[in-house]
């Protein structure tokens, strides 16, 4: 499956991710299966999506009610 397929489904993309890598991992070792497993948080910045690993992450708030636009 095609990563663009996936690109309005957060979640499903985040598993087809993960399972590249474990096949791709599990190809250079000689391995059938591979052990070490990925995680990730996906945030969108307006209308960017992105995908960070959770060891990058230190905190997640929750988005403020009401948001201010802040001029420039």
């Amino acid at each position: 499956m095609s990563l663009k397929d996936l690109v309005n489904e957060p979640f499903e993309l985040l598993l087809e991710i993960e399972k590249q890598a474990k096949e791709a991992i599990a190809r250079r070792q000689g391995s059938s299966e591979a052990v070490e497993e990925w995680i990730g948080v996906a945030f969108r910045l307006g209308s960017e999506r992105f995908i960070a690993s959770r060891a990058d992450v230190r905190e997640i708030l929750p988005v403020p009610e009401p948001l201010a636009r802040v001029p420039g």
